[in-house]
């Protein structure tokens, strides 16, 4: 299990999230994984505190981002 404890620049959340398995915690432990969390969740919070469409244009930027990462990682690289 690992684990990383993320908090806004602000001081307006903190968020501890926790993982299971090789790939998620070395996720965790990539040098870029504090700053990319503590992003998405300003996102989140954010989208949820505005209200109305945000939520869920959030929610439809998020999938697009997911699919086309997928199709990145499953498509062979060029170099």
């Amino acid at each position: 299990m690992a684990r990383l404890l993320v908090s806004d620049t602000q001081g307006y959340f903190t968020v501890d999230v926790e993982t299971n398995g090789p790939v998620l915690g070395a996720a965790l432990d990539d040098r870029m994984a504090e700053p990319v969390v503590a992003s998405a969740m300003t996102v989140a919070l954010a989208a949820l505190a505005e209200g109305g469409g945000w939520p869920e244009l959030v929610l439809h930027r998020l999938r697009n981002l997911m699919a086309e990462m997928q199709h990145q990682l499953a498509s062979p690289r060029a170099i």
